[in-house]
């Protein structure tokens, strides 16, 4: 494929001048196999960083870095840890610096930044002698490695951690008391349980809103349940401000303005939503299922579930994000690939993504370790029953253009946040959204004209 020249971002402008860099590079020793018995050569150190710091995180990576270590004693992890809301502009600072740790997380929509910048390993050479390559899902495969990688940049350069995707948490007591049916419904209904569980007196807010970093995100949900999933026609022109669309969001920021979440959480970002519904302050959280983990520690069991997102009010179909949380790549600065690649085996391993995903709650994406009934039972059963649908669609890429990163991490939060703060009218701020992307989507098409526009995808358990 034809490769862009990348600059850096607004974001990464920001970050390079508001961050520092952490410590320097890996240890300049020779890289080598396993030492003979007996030798007296020091161990090659790898530094590994998690991008969503977390006790719960910390625990699983803990098991997971003691069981790689004895298995390979040549080899010692130096884990780091960076909170989700820094990450990308630390990422971006390290990149920018050569000093991105040997094993990187990146998110999935950081991917084309990541690979135009050239920070990051194709990984295939490595990929094609390792041992549980054929046991990925179906989904991980056709979807997270070929579609979205190896058909755009014509390598794997990132190995998902698990499957991500989003269920509606639900308070079950107010939801009995409002009248509201959560079994089968539509955005609409979802709409408008945000307003019938709304209580001011009782301090009870309809839904825990999303105002700050990824508030864009939130309102995609709606938006591709308006476009039959799509981002762009065939020509490249952004879907997003239609009249369907421009009219559902409309209804979502009005959540805000009229009371059916705190007027704080305009300020809120992952952590500040989710303490909201943990706490009793909201009724309904748009979520992943790794926040299940924080509901069982702060509500009783009878007093929330997962629902199935809402279907389309348009086609009944249920458009969803399936992703992946923070996949594995080897840094092209690191000096020890080989041995950074080593343990990427492993932490993509049944053994490794058992533990990974039962500690966090995450969906695996090794079929070995899927085959667990922890997966498909409890509180996980609510993502488990919806991979079930035969009308579950996987969101399409925003697109495969390195300025991807600036919409997500700086434009398009900023354009919500002032459709919030009543600035600019919902169908403004769509049309700008929709400018962005589709300016950027069609330079992309013009200089990659093989790689196809991003679709939707078909997402049942026979998938993945």
């Amino acid at each position: 494929m034809k490769k862009r020249l990348f600059s850096i971002t607004l974001a990464g402008m920001m970050a390079l001048s508001l961050l520092a860099g952490c410590g320097g590079g890996s240890s300049s020793q020779a890289e080598s196999g396993s030492a003979p018995e007996g030798s007296s050569t020091e161990p090659v150190t790898i530094r590994f960083m998690d991008n969503m710091a977390s006790e719960v995180r910390d625990r699983a990576y803990a098991e997971i870095i003691a069981n790689f270590e004895a298995a390979n004693p040549d080899i010692k992890i130096e884990y780091e840890t960076v909170p989700w809301d820094q990450s990308h502009s630390k990422l971006v600072t390290l990149g920018s610096t050569g000093t991105m740790p040997d094993v990187v997380q990146v998110h999935p929509t950081w991917i084309s930044e990541f690979v135009n910048a050239g920070w990051l390993v194709g990984l295939d050479s490595y990929m094609e002698n390792y041992e549980y390559k054929d046991g990925f899902t179906e989904y991980a495969q056709n979807v997270l490695f070929d579609e979205t990688q190896r058909d755009v940049y014509g390598d794997l350069y990132v190995v998902p951690d698990a499957i991500l995707t989003n269920g509606i948490f639900i308070r079950t007591d107010w939801a009995e008391e409002a009248g509201v049916d959560y079994t089968d419904w539509t955005w609409s209904e979802f709409l408008d349980a945000a307003h019938k569980m709304t209580d001011p007196e009782q301090n009870r807010y309809g839904i825990s809103f999303r105002g700050a970093r990824s508030a864009y995100h939130q309102a995609m949900f709606l938006l591709y349940a308006q476009t039959g999933g799509r981002i762009y026609d065939e020509e490249g022109n952004c879907l997003i401000n239609s009249l369907e669309c421009v009219e559902i969001f409309d209804q979502y920021i009005n959540l805000y303005k009229e009371g059916c979440t705190p007027q704080d959480a305009i300020n809120w970002g992952f952590s500040e939503m989710c303490s909201a519904f943990t706490s009793g302050l909201t009724g309904m959280l748009n979520q992943t299922c790794e926040v299940i983990d924080m509901c069982n520690q702060s509500l009783e069991d009878d007093q929330w579930t997962v629902a199935m997102l809402p279907k389309s009010d348009l086609d009944g179909k249920i458009y969803n994000e399936i992703s992946f949380s923070n996949g594995y790549a080897i840094a092209q600065n690191s000096e020890h690939k080989d041995a950074a690649w080593r343990f990427i085996e492993y932490l993509s391993s049944p053994e490794a993504a058992s533990i990974y995903c039962k500690t966090n709650l995450l969906i695996p994406i090794q079929k070995e370790a899927l085959e667990d009934e922890f997966f498909t039972t409890g509180k996980m059963a609510g993502y488990a029953e919806m991979f079930k649908q035969d009308n579950l669609m996987a969101w399409p890429e925003l697109g495969y253009f390195p300025e991807v990163g600036e919409f997500r991490e700086t434009f398009a939060d900023a354009e919500v946040q002032k459709c919030m703060q009543g600035q600019q009218t919902a169908q403004e701020t769509l049309d700008k959204l929709a400018e962005f992307l589709t300016t950027y989507q069609k330079q992309y098409m013009q200089e990659n004209p093989d790689v196809p526009v991003p679709m939707p995808k078909v997402a049942t358990s026979s998938a993945l």
